[in-house]
């Protein structure tokens, strides 16, 4: 019995040992673990995957233990949880729509294990942005756009195009006819970074397309072979082929001879060619209207000589002093013009 005890009394010290041997480990390795945690916290920062200005979203990365994120506005005083839930991406997104746009905004980030603070500064949205109509020249000019792109619309759609300068001009000629207005900004950029917040799109300026006024009214005078024409109209030829001349302008109201306009229409004898000329008028633009619709008129060829046995002329004398001319081929429907001219003097034709 006393050798039995002995044994006992030698193995319980160790027992003893082992014991505060394991429990201090397990102390170490919670201590390891909290301190970690805490280094892990303090270190750790979510970050900015993309802020989204057409959508007007953030969207943030957070680090697999964070659960909640929380914003505050400069003043670092209030913290409001980011409402949702973090994605099984570890992303989470927030609108920023209520935002004030009229100035820079700084907000800032942390989240519930990622306690380090990032802040974003939101740019405010540009309004030098200009544009301008050129009712004359029928184009675009822009100023306040740097290297940015430019989009535009028209009022009643929600679809931005993007401006190509070389065909912006052809794409908004199809609108002249009957006016418009047309919507311009700079494009939204979207950021991917604290460092790299990109642009909201500038603020819209709208640009009124008059519509065009009616094509001018055009009259052949065809006792004097001209046409009366106004300031301020243009006109050119028209050939079969479809090409045309250059317009020229009208500076002042006078009567334009067709032997000037339109000379391949006029009889000069026999053996000439002639042909009919198709002429176009338009009105030009000024600062306040379009350029007008087209008018196009027809000047068929002058007829030659009368025939005065094929018309039925037929001159006699009455007396000493008085005549009788007799046109039998004229009606109410095809009259005839005479005129007076002496001796010896060259008939002008107009």
């Amino acid at each position: 019995m006393s050798i039995q005890k002995k044994q006992l009394t030698r193995k319980l010290p160790l027992q003893r040992n082992k014991v505060k041997l394991f429990v201090s480990l397990f102390i170490m390795s919670i201590a390891v673990l909290i301190l970690s945690k805490s280094a892990y916290a303090e270190n750790a920062s979510i970050t900015v995957k993309e802020i989204n200005y057409e959508e007007s979203t953030i969207t943030l990365q957070v680090k697999d233990n964070d659960t909640v994120v929380y914003f505050s506005d400069s003043n670092k005083k209030v913290w409001d949880a980011i409402p949702g839930k973090v994605g099984n991406d570890k992303t989470i997104t927030m609108d920023i729509s209520w935002i004030s746009i009229s100035s820079n905004y700084v907000i800032n980030f942390k989240a519930d294990y990622s306690t380090s603070i990032i802040s974003v500064t939101l740019p405010k949205q540009v309004t030098s942005f200009k544009v301008a109509f050129n009712k004359i020249k029928g184009t675009v000019t822009f100023s306040g756009a740097g290297n940015r792109t430019i989009e535009w619309r028209k009022s009643a759609s929600n679809t931005w195009s993007n401006v190509d300068l070389n065909t912006l001009p052809a794409e908004l000629a199809y609108l002249f006819s009957h006016g418009a207005k047309v919507c311009f900004r700079l494009a939204p950029t979207n950021g991917y970074g604290i460092s790299n917040v990109g642009y909201r799109a500038s603020k819209e300026v709208s640009v009124t397309i008059p519509r065009k006024s009616s094509a001018p009214t055009i009259k052949v005078d065809g006792s004097s072979f001209s046409i009366t024409l106004m300031k301020g109209i243009s006109y050119r030829r028209l050939y079969s082929n479809g090409t045309t001349t250059d317009w020229t302008t009208v500076y002042n109201t006078t009567d334009y001879l067709l032997s000037n306009i339109a000379s391949d229409t006029m009889f000069t004898s026999n053996s000439a060619i002639q042909k009919e000329v198709v002429l176009q008028f338009m009105k030009n633009a000024t600062n306040t209207s379009q350029v007008s619709f087209v008018s196009t008129i027809s000047i068929p060829v002058q007829e030659g000589p009368l025939d005065k046995v094929v018309d039925g002329i037929e001159l006699s004398y009455t007396s000493a002093a008085s005549l009788s001319l007799l046109v039998k081929a004229a009606s109410s429907t095809k009259p005839y013009e005479y005129i007076m001219i002496k001796a010896g003097e060259v008939l002008n034709y107009q």
